[in-house]
C-alpha cells in the first residue's frame, strides 16, 4: 500500500485511497482485457494465414465469425474505456483543477477532492451494483472468449506451421504441414464444437449489452445523467443493438404464435 506523508496526508485519507484503488482497479482491467482481445486477433491472423494457403483444400469457417465477434468485444472495451478516461476522469479532473484555484483553507481542498472522487465512481458506473454486475459479466465474457480461442488455436503451434507454410520450405514439407494444420483444427467435429461455443458467448455478449443499454437509458433518465447518455450513444451507435433487439422481439413472437397454432 502506498504510504501517504504529511502534509498530503490531510487530503488523501485511507478512504480516499481505497476510492483511487477501486478506480485504477476498474481501469487497469478493461485494458487488460483490451490487450486479450488484440493478442486474440494475433492468434486468429496465424490461424487465416494457412486457412487461404493455396496448400490447404479445407477453409476454417468459424474464423470470420469469431473475427467479427471479437471485433465487436472490442469496440465495447474500447468505448467503455474512452468514456471512462476522457468523459468522467479527466473532464472532473479538469473542474477540479479549475475549483482549486480558488480555494483558501484546507476544508475546501477536502471537500472538493471527496467531491471529485466520488462524482468519477459514481460516473465510471461503480456505485450502482446493476451497472457494475453487468459491466462486469461483459468484461467477464470477453475474456472467456479470447481464453477459448487461445486454447482452440493454439497460437504457437499455429503460427510455427504457418511460417513453414508460407516460407521457403520444400514443397513437399509445406504441404505435409497444411495436411496437418488442416486435418488438426479444420475438422467438422471440431468446427461444429467452434460454432456452437462461438454462438452461444454471442448470445450471452448481446444479452449483457441490451440489459447495459436498458439499465444506463434507466439511469440517465431518474437522475438525469448526461453522460450515462452519451454512453449509450457510443454503444447503440446507429441502432446497432436496438435492431438486434427487436429481431430477437419478432423472432420470439413468430415462435410463440408457431407455438400456439400448433
Amino acid at each position: 500500500d502506498y504510504e501517504v506523508e504529511w502534509p498530503l496526508s490531510l487530503v488523501i485519507s485511507r478512504k480516499a485511497l481505497t476510492k483511487y484503488q477501486l478506480l485504477f482497479r476498474h481501469l487497469f482491467y478493461i485494458r487488460y482485457v483490451e490487450r486479450q482481445l488484440n493478442s486474440c486477433w494475433m492468434a486468429a491472423k496465424s490461424c487465416k494465414q494457412f486457412s487461404m494457403s493455396p496448400h490447404t483444400q479445407t477453409s476454417v469457417g468459424w474464423l470470420s465469425s469469431a473475427l467479427a465477434l471479437r471485433q465487436q468485444m472490442l469496440s465495447f472495451v474500447q468505448h467503455l474505456w474512452d468514456y471512462t478516461c476522457i468523459e468522467v476522469v479527466e473532464q472532473n479532473r479538469c473542474q477540479l483543477e479549475a475549483a482549486l484555484s480558488k480555494v483558501t483553507t484546507v476544508d475546501e481542498v477536502l471537500t472538493l477532492h471527496t467531491d471529485f472522487l466520488d462524482r468519477c465512481l459514481k460516473d465510471c458506473m461503480l456505485t450502482t451494483p446493476e451497472l457494475l454486475k453487468i459491466i462486469h459479466k461483459l468484461l467477464t465474457t470477453c475474456i472467456m472468449f479470447t481464453n477459448y480461442l487461445h486454447k482452440f488455436l493454439r497460437g504457437k503451434d499455429l503460427g510455427e506451421l504457418a511460417a513453414t507454410i508460407s516460407g521457403k520450405q520444400p514443397k513437399k514439407a509445406r504441404k505435409k504441414a497444411a495436411k496437418a494444420v488442416t486435418s488438426e483444427h479444420s475438422s467438422p467435429a471440431q468446427s461444429s464444437d467452434m460454432e456452437g461455443m462461438l454462438s452461444s458467448i454471442s448470445r450471452n455478449f448481446v444479452k449483457y449489452i441490451l440489459a447495459l443499454l436498458s439499465e444506463l437509458r434507466k439511469v440517465s433518465i431518474d437522475e438525469f445523467e448526461r453522460c450515462m447518455s452519451s454512453m449509450v450513444a457510443r454503444l447503440d451507435y446507429n441502432n446497432f443493438y436496438s435492431r438486434q433487439e427487436e429481431q430477437m422481439m419478432h423472432q420470439s413472437t413468430a415462435s410463440l404464435s408457431s407455438f400456439s397454432l400448433g
